[in-house]
């Protein structure tokens, strides 16, 4: 006798993919760490470059745009809700623009960067080493740092795609009984 389970019978009956627990634990992360962002935003580098020029409430906007894109993102990936491949693929392109903008304005001004970046770090009382400061700010070292970004994302993408199937409610699996 054949019956038809549905793809979320089958997930109760199934593990996880360890990619899906590993997006939801970046998810969690990029969302607290946004929230605590602009809890202490005054002391957040991002802000006071944006504030130099006039525009400090465009990162509060831009960050609680990523705060609830991304924590949707991240409740919509633990239900297994159909949309949660779309809602995870715009709150990490939200991130990635953002860091584009920022790492544009940054290479354009390094030292209103560089002031910002030492400002935010004593203001939470983190030692600033003058060599390291140096490589961050060359550009060199702006250059690994963005590479970095981008590479994270761009493997948090690849799997996202190659795990979209997970998401795909309305598949429904032959099971014997």
């Amino acid at each position: 006798m054949e019956q038809t389970v549905t793809n979320s019978q089958v997930s109760t009956q199934s593990k996880r993919p360890k990619f899906i627990t590993i997006l939801m634990i970046v998810l969690v992360w990029l969302f607290a760490r946004t929230l605590f962002d602009i809890l202490r935003y005054q002391t957040v580098s991002d802000y006071n470059v944006l504030n130099h020029f006039g525009f400090g409430v465009l990162y509060i906007v831009f960050a609680l745009a990523v705060l609830v894109v991304t924590g949707s993102a991240a409740v919509f990936v633990f239900k297994k809700y159909t949309r949660a491949f779309q809602i995870a693929v715009a709150s990490f392109i939200l991130y990635l623009f953002f860091t584009v903008i920022m790492f544009v304005i940054s290479f354009t001004h390094v030292d209103l960067a560089k002031d910002a970046y030492v400002i935010s770090r004593g203001a939470r009382g983190l030692v600033v080493r003058q060599e390291a400061l140096d490589f961050t700010f060359s550009p060199v070292g702006m250059a690994v740092n963005f590479g970095i970004y981008l590479a994270v994302f761009v493997v948090l993408l690849i799997g996202l795609i190659k795990n979209r199937r997970y998401f795909d409610r309305d598949q429904s699996v032959k099971k014997s009984a």
